[in-house]
């Protein structure tokens, strides 16, 4: 018997993990309380480590004046905190709090056990990538 992958190209399968992440970005942001670019900005700072405010803006692709209340919500709100650069003490980076990152991990540890699935799928690398993306949206279909 196929798989779903067998039947479903590999755009369908990326189109439906899109929708799938969409979904589950918007059950965290409830989660958190958080608004769409807030979601982005934690997300990308937690990934990166730390960036400074033009960079996180780059990435988000706004303004100096949208970043400054965007990072000026999320400092207030205890999501993110300015750190002053060592070497250079008028550079200031921004980073999630421990507590930020700790509600990150909560929400991310359903996502985390499918991930083997790589382990164990075929060697074909189409098959691999189809198998991952089946993975990954059914877990978070299967999300709260």
């Amino acid at each position: 018997m196929p798989s779903p992958a067998d039947t479903r190209s590999l755009d369908q399968l990326t189109l439906e993990l899109s929708v799938a992440s969409e979904r589950l970005r918007a059950v965290w942001r409830h989660d958190l309380g958080i608004s769409a670019y807030e979601m982005l900005a934690i997300t990308h700072l937690a990934s990166a480590g730390m960036l400074t405010i033009g960079e996180l803006g780059s990435r988000l692709a706004l303004s100096s004046g949208a970043m400054t209340g965007l990072v000026d919500r999320l400092e207030k709100t205890g999501r993110i905190q300015r750190v002053r650069d060592e070497r250079d003490r008028r550079r200031v980076h921004l980073t999630v709090t421990p507590e930020t990152a700790g509600d990150l991990d909560r929400l991310a540890a359903p996502l985390r056990g499918r991930i083997a699935v790589v382990d164990r799928a075929p060697l074909d690398p189409a098959a691999t990538v189809a198998r991952l993306l089946e993975c990954y949206t059914q877990t978070i279909e299967e999300h709260p």
